[in-house]
């Protein structure tokens, strides 16, 4: 269901990036990966099925985003159909819909190694563990991703292209790995200032 959900909300996603929203677009991804984790938390501080309790959690944040966006581009949903559009959105979408299946199939594989041989409260942990690790990517990665092919465009024709290309990557890597590297020695107090429960330790392993 949160699946389903987070899909209804990709294409709203898409059309802030249209109409070039890009704060607004990274503050709901982070808000939403924000909240998830904030339900994810306080759930599995009171339910005792913790697969149960992370599969709500990922529910009520993606449903949080998609009626924030509902409500605010409730004029732009025109109720019509298009056989042209149709053909195009295929055409364009199929090699989107392709690497997507490739990435939920080996999400799903994984569950299911872990669920068979951890057992399904360790699953609902993982899952927490592999939201809360995408915080980097909503936060640091995706940022970049939109600016950055912007301004290559821009400056694809430069004399100085290639060294500011260099460099930017090179700069861009260094600070990446220190952040990743200051959030991995981190995340065990963090996630214990987080909750009371010696579970979150699992968490930080995975």
């Amino acid at each position: 269901l949160s699946f389903a959900i987070s899909l209804i909300n990709t294409i709203y996603f898409v059309l802030l990036r249209l109409r070039k929203k890009s704060k607004i677009f990274v503050l709901l991804k982070i808000f939403s990966l924000v909240s998830t984790i904030f339900f994810v938390l306080g759930l599995l501080n009171y339910m005792q099925n913790k697969l149960l309790a992370t599969s709500i959690g990922f529910v009520l944040g993606q449903t949080c985003i998609f009626l924030f966006l509902v409500f605010k581009f409730r004029k732009s949903v025109v109720l019509s159909i298009n056989s042209n559009l149709i053909k195009k959105f295929l055409k364009f979408g199929m090699p989107l819909a392709f690497s997507g299946l490739i990435f939920v199939a080996t999400d799903w594989i994984i569950r299911f190694f872990v669920s068979s041989q951890l057992g399904l409260d360790n699953l609902g942990i993982y899952s927490m563990a592999l939201r809360s690790g995408a915080i980097i990517m909503a936060s640091f990665m995706m940022p970049f991703g939109l600016i950055w092919a912007v301004v290559r465009l821009q400056y694809r024709h430069d004399e100085h292209t290639a060294s500011f290309f260099s460099q930017m990557t090179t700069y861009y890597f260094l600070i990446g790995l220190l952040l990743i590297f200051a959030i991995s020695v981190n995340v065990d107090p963090l996630f214990r200032l987080l909750g009371s429960s010696d579970e979150y330790a699992d968490c930080v392993l995975l």
